[in-house]
């Protein structure tokens, strides 16, 4: 009987990730996102500023990483794309003074297409990476992901389907806060979806396209490198808090699960 009602509860969390990914943009706040892309080389800022604006986007340009700190502050912006090599402020120093400060969703491009460079982007609070080579509507695919994502996030849902607790931890997902033993505990809006998906099926397996699904709206091709390198994030995080033992468990080729 407990695994027929585990397999239940990981079913019909996938029919909500499936309902989530297929929201359309009539939900979100403006109809053309505001997409802020930092970058230094006017070259290839032209060339996607141009891109995103065919596709709809409502673009703005920082030519230098302060200057896209100060407009990520300043302005609505909806998600950030971020050039990985940058003279001033490189783009791993941009993730780390922004996620001092905000949650703001920031999509990587890099002019290489490196694994280490991947998942220390990730590490760093990045949502997403993609090489610059890359096909151009890979880009868009994985930007209305993210936009979708984020009209789920900002649906009303009822206290009831929004608030999680497993022991000491506390989800609420209508406010997209996160305690543990009634300390509050710093998320990125991936991290936060991939621990509400796991603690709503608490002693379940997870599978890695499930949490990908649930973190950025999307499959990831089957590698999973990006949901590995968030519950890396999360385990650091949650085992920083006095006495508690990892809560996230690996179980070998299925997914994860989180240990009540």
């Amino acid at each position: 009987m407990k695994n027929v009602n585990a397999h239940n509860r990981v079913g019909v969390l996938r029919q909500g990730l499936i309902s989530m990914s297929i929201e359309q943009r009539s939900s979100h706040r403006d109809p053309k996102p505001k997409i802020l892309l930092v970058s230094d080389d006017p070259k290839t800022s032209a060339e996607l500023e141009g891109y995103l604006e065919q596709e709809g986007m409502s673009v703005s340009v920082a030519y230098d990483g302060p200057s896209g700190l100060l407009k990520a502050q300043s302005d609505a912006i909806d998600v950030i794309m971020l050039a990985r090599d940058m003279w001033q402020v490189s783009g791993l120093q941009f993730i780390e003074h922004l996620r001092q400060r905000q949650n703001t969703p920031v999509l990587v491009i890099d002019g290489r297409d490196d694994d280490v460079d991947c998942i220390v982007c990730l590490e760093l609070g990045a949502d997403d990476y993609l090489a610059k080579s890359r096909h151009p509507r890979e880009m868009m695919a994985r930007l209305r992901a993210i936009l979708r994502r984020m009209d789920a996030t900002t649906q009303k849902k009822s206290t009831a389907s929004s608030t999680v607790r497993v022991n000491e931890l506390e989800l609420d997902g209508k406010r997209r806060v996160a305690r543990f033993a009634g300390a509050p505990l710093s998320l990125t809006d991936c991290e936060f979806n991939i621990l509400f998906a796991l603690a709503k099926c608490a002693g379940s397996v997870v599978s890695k396209t499930d949490l990908m699904q649930a973190a950025l709206g999307r499959n990831d091709g089957g590698s999973g490198r990006c949901v590995d390198t968030h519950i890396s994030r999360l385990r650091k995080k949650l085992d920083a808090q006095p006495g508690v033992a990892t809560r996230i468990k690996t179980v070998f080729k299925r997914g994860y699960q989180y240990v009540p």
